[in-house]
């Protein structure tokens, strides 16, 4: 560093994507099943956690790799 920076900047450099705001996407989390999930590259405990969140009504931070299994 030459001197403070004047910007934060808060990027999520491995392309996060906030799938709460996407009503189909939440649906089609709460209806997979783990041995549909599995099938698709996606584990027990992530498919846990994402239905967990959409169930609470909170966001679901996915990878884009994972958004697109899902999706």
């Amino acid at each position: 560093m030459l001197g403070p920076s004047k910007r934060l900047h808060l990027d999520f450099p491995f392309g996060a994507v906030d799938a709460a705001f996407d009503r189909q996407a939440a649906e089609t989390i709460s209806a997979l099943s783990c041995a549909k999930a599995r099938a698709v590259g996606v584990s027990k405990a992530g498919l846990w956690d994402m239905e967990r969140r959409v169930a609470g009504g909170k966001f679901v931070r996915l990878c884009q790799e994972t958004a697109a299994k899902v999706t």
